[in-house]
């Protein structure tokens, strides 16, 4: 498998509600048909639980946490030290879920990052997918 994403909590949400632009539907049906694996940060999954929540969806999270589990080219990446030492190396400070979305996408080596945020992509030149 030769390609890799990392998707932020807008796109993944905009997956769930069936309104995501087509790049990024693209790039979730190549992971689902096996032809690229999704990267998803853990912060990613704290913040769509936390949208879930307030838009009183409970029984979506379950869903969204269960369906990604089934995906085998679909993995949640933990906050680690690895991105740790990269925060510490950014001479400019972030939004820290940015820092850490973008991180990710960085250490991952990662064609590109599903977002709609031109900050976060800037954190380190990556590829925006939107």
């Amino acid at each position: 498998m030769s390609e890799r994403y990392v998707l932020d909590a807008v796109a993944l949400i905009r997956i769930l509600d069936g309104d995501a632009p087509m790049s990024v539907k693209d790039v979730y049906d190549k992971a689902r048909e096996g032809n690229a694996e999704i990267l998803i940060p853990a912060i990613v999954i704290a913040e769509i639980i936390w949208i879930l929540r307030k838009r009183d969806e409970h029984d979506l999270i379950i869903e969204v946490l269960d369906d990604i589990k089934d995906q085998e080219n679909t993995k949640i990446v933990p906050f680690s030290i690895k991105i740790i030492d990269e925060m510490v190396k950014l001479k400019e400070t972030h939004e820290l879920h940015d820092e850490i979305i973008a991180l990710t996408a960085f250490i991952y080596n990662a064609d590109g990052v599903c977002t709609d945020d031109d900050k976060l992509v800037g954190i380190k030149n990556l590829k925006k997918i939107w």
